[in-house]
């Protein structure tokens, strides 16, 4: 009988350390695997900030640039001095007739006594660049409004006919002359020959 409860008793502390064996090693904790270089985040790398370029600012056309040195000359000879309009507030373009606004890079020149003169004797030209679209819707504007088209060797004019002996010798009053990169106009026909490109060096 006593062998029995020893054996008996054997087989119970056998199971109390089997299950302390299998606690223990529930209870352990999970080995963590080591990071591999895949699992590594790769660093940020900032990007290099493009500078943007600054526009080219578009040179400045000055009167004497767009008007012939005859112009010139006859200007001196009278005494007067020339400058751009506007000047004092007013905005006067001979190019809203046909553009609605003034066109950038536009420039209108007035000569005459004096800036503050108020008087009519001035002479007023004006140049413009212009793109071919542009030029030919201005051409047909200029159609519509009774400007006759008088074609020439150096580029096609558009001439108001006077009205009441308001023309030159040969009739027209204000002209525009459409070259192929711009345009030009005087209040007589005979005038626009004093405007030129600003690289022309007449």
């Amino acid at each position: 009988m006593r062998t029995r409860r020893s054996t008996l008793a054997c087989l119970a502390v056998a199971a109390l350390m089997l299950a302390g064996c299998q606690a223990t090693s529930l209870s352990a904790p999970t080995p963590t695997a080591s990071p591999t270089a895949a699992d590594s985040a790769a660093p940020t790398r900032t990007p290099i900030p493009t500078r943007t370029p600054s526009p080219t600012p578009t040179p400045t056309v000055t009167c004497d640039q767009i008007t012939t040195a005859e112009f010139a000359a006859n200007v001196a000879g009278r005494s007067w001095v020339t400058w751009a309009l506007p000047r004092g507030g007013v905005d006067f373009t001979p190019f809203e007739e046909f553009f609605g606004e003034r066109p950038k890079g536009s420039l209108v020149c007035r000569s005459g006594a004096d800036p503050d003169l108020d008087t009519d004797d001035v002479v007023d030209l004006a140049w413009s660049p212009v793109d071919a679209d542009d030029a030919a819707a201005a051409q047909q504007r200029l159609e519509i409004n009774g400007y006759q088209r008088i074609d020439a060797p150096e580029g096609v004019y558009y001439a108001l006919p006077g009205d009441y002996g308001f023309g030159d010798a040969e009739g027209f009053a204000q002209t525009y002359l459409f070259t192929a990169t711009d345009v030009r106009w005087a209040i007589y026909k005979s005038d626009v020959r004093f405007v030129k490109a600003p690289g022309d060096p007449r």
